[in-house]
C-alpha cells in the first residue's frame, strides 16, 4: 500500500539547514543556476553578537565566485595587515603558522558579514527562513511515499510546525549538528569562551589578531569595527568547567593575568557577556553518510587557530552546492570526491596542527598541552593487560571510554586488537586519540610488555 501524495507541503530541490557562511555559500552557488529552488533554514535572525572573525586575503576569490565582493567591501570592514603571537616565548613575534599572509586581511562584525550573506539568498530568488529550527528529517521512499527525497519538520518562532520537502538536503548546521548520519572522527575538546571588548585608547589593535599562550590553553584577540575587540579564551572544555572560565568575573581575572591580550582592552566599562562555542577539531569519514550532503564545520571543523573558519565554510559550501546540483542535474558522483577531499585536507591540518602546538615548550606538564604535544609511540604487536583493581582514567579520554578500555583489556590482549575493540564501539574517536588514551594508562592499572616477552 503506498501512500498519497500531499500537495499542499511546499517541496524545494534544495534545503539547507543552517543560514551560516556554509549554508549561505552553498545557496548562493546553486541560485547561479534558474532551474534550483533554494530553501534556507536559519535558527536565528543574524542579530545575535558574535565574537567576530579575522580573514585572510585569499578569501576575496572565494568572495568573488559568490559575486558578494561589492557588498562585503561596503561594510567597510578594518583592513589587517598580520598576526602577532607570544607562543613559545613571551615576547610577541610574528606568527604566520598557518595563516595566509600575502597582502592585508580584514576583521569583520561577525553578525553583520552573515546578515548581508543572507539577504542576497532572498535577493536571488531563494527563500530564507528565520527563527526556524528543524525538528526532523526523514527520508522518503518512492515506493511508499511517491515521493523521492526527504520531507523536514520545521518549527518557527511562533511554535507553529510545518513540512517541507526537498529532492537535496545539504547539513551546514555546524560542529554539534544531529543532521547527517556520517561519521565524524573527533580529536579534541576544544572550546572558545568569548565576548566583545571595548578596545584601549592607547594600545590600538586595529592591524594586527593576537594570540597568547597560557599554561591552560591560549587567548585570542582581533580587532572588529566600531572600536570593539573580539576576545576569546580557547581550552578543553573540562579545563574550563573545572576552572569556571565559563563566569565573566573567572573569565575577566584571567584575562587580566595575560601579558598581551589585557593591554588591547579598556578594562572599564565592559559589560560582559561571554559566549561559549565548540571549537573542536573533527572530520566526516568519506562514505559513511547516509545522503544528507555536509558543508562547513558539518564536514571537518578545524582549531581557530588555523584562521580557517569563514574561508573553510565558504569553500565547503560552494563544493557542496556543486555536489547538491550533480545530484540533481548529473550523475551524483561528485559527493564522493568532494568527501574525499575534505579527508586528505584534513589529513595535512592535522600535521600542521602538531607541528605548531609543538612550538610552545613552557607548559609540558599542562593536560593542555600534553594533550597536543604526546606522540603515538604504542607497539601495535605489544600485549596489554589492565588491573581489575585499579580504577586507572585518562586525560585524553572521557572516563566511560577508559573504562571501557580496561573492561576490554581484563584479559591479555594486543595493543592493535584493543584498540579495534574499542573503536567499534566508540567510533566517534580516531585510533590515534584511542591509542594516545592507552599510553596514558600504562603504568596507571593497565601494563604493556612485547609479544615476545
Amino acid at each position: 500500500m503506498t501512500g498519497s501524495v500531499d500537495e499542499t507541503i511546499p517541496c524545494f530541490d534544495v534545503v539547507i539547514i543552517g543560514g551560516g557562511p556554509a549554508g549561505i555559500s552553498a545557496a548562493l552557488t546553486l541560485l547561479k543556476r534558474t532551474d534550483i529552488s533554494v530553501l534556507v533554514v536559519e535558527a536565528g535572525h543574524y542579530d545575535r553578537p558574535k565574537s567576530g572573525e579575522s580573514l585572510s586575503p585569499g578569501v576575496r576569490n572565494l568572495l568573488d565566485y559568490l559575486a558578494v565582493w561589492d557588498d562585503f567591501a561596503g561594510m567597510a570592514p578594518l583592513q589587517t595587515w598580520g598576526n602577532q603571537a607570544a607562543w613559545g616565548s613571551e615576547q610577541l613575534a610574528s606568527f604566520d603558522f598557518m595563516f595566509n599572509v600575502h597582502g592585508h586581511g580584514w576583521a569583520i562584525d561577525r553578525a553583520r558579514f552573515e546578515h548581508m550573506m543572507a539577504r542576497l539568498v532572498s535577493q536571488r530568488g531563494g527563500r530564507l527562513e528565520c527563527d526556524t529550527r528543524c525538528l526532523a528529517v526523514r527520508q522518503l521512499m518512492p515506493d511508499r511515499d511517491q515521493y523521492d527525497g526527504w520531507q523536514l519538520t520545521l518549527r518557527n518562532s511562533g511554535d507553529h510546525e510545518h513540512a517541507v520537502r526537498a529532492r537535496v538536503v545539504i547539513d551546514a548546521a555546524g560542529r554539534t549538528s544531529r543532521w547527517n548520519e556520517a561519521l565524524h572522527h573527533r580529536h579534541d575538546d576544544l572550546v572558545g569562551v568569548s565576548a566583545l571588548l571595548t578596545a584601549s585608547a592607547t594600545h590600538s589593535p586595529a592591524a594586527l589578531t593576537t594570540v597568547e599562550t597560557v599554561a591552560n590553553g591560549w587567548w585570542y584577540a582581533a580587532p572588529v569595527p566600531g572600536g570593539r575587540v573580539a576576545v576569546s579564551f580557547m581550552s578543553d572544555s573540562d579545563i574550563i568547567h573545572q576552572n569556571k572560565l565559563s563566569r565573566p568575573e573567572n573569565w575577566l581575572t584571567a584575562l587580566a593575568g595575560t601579558r598581551h591580550i589585557a593591554e588591547l582592552i579598556n578594562p572599564a566599562g565592559n559589560d560582559v557577556e561571554l559566549r561559549t562555542d565548540a571549537a573542536f577539531s573533527a572530520c566526516l569519514v568519506p562514505g559513511s553518510g547516509g545522503g544528507i550532503i555536509p558543508a562547513g564545520d558539518a564536514a571537518a571543523s578545524f582549531d581557530p587557530l588555523s584562521s580557517g573558519g569563514i574561508p573553510h565554510a565558504l569553500a565547503t559550501g560552494i563544493q557542496a552546492a556543486r555536489a547538491a546540483s550533480d545530484r540533481l542535474h548529473g550523475e551524483g558522483l561528485l559527493i564522493s570526491a568532494y568527501e574525499t577531499a575534505i579527508a586528505a585536507d584534513f589529513r595535512q591540518y592535522l600535521r600542521t596542527r602538531w607541528r605548531i602546538y609543538g612550538m610552545e615548550t613552557r607548559f609540558g606538564t599542562s593536560p593542555f598541552w600534553v594533550r597536543r604535544q604526546t606522540p603515538v609511540s604504542l607497539p601495535p604487536e605489544n600485549i596489554l593487560i589492565a588491573d581489575s583493581h585499579t580504577d586507572s582514567q585518562t586525560i585524553f579520554l572521557p572516563r566511560q571510554v577508559a573504562d571501557l578500555i580496561r573492561h576490554t583489556a581484563i584479559n591479555p590482549i594486543s595493543a592493535a586488537e584493543l584498540i579495534g575493540k574499542v573503536g567499534a564501539s566508540c567510533p566517534a574517536y580516531p585510533a590515534e586519540r584511542l591509542i594516545l588514551g592507552v599510553q596514558d594508562m600504562i603504568g596507571k592499572g593497565l601494563t604493556s610488555y612485547p609479544l615476545s616477552a
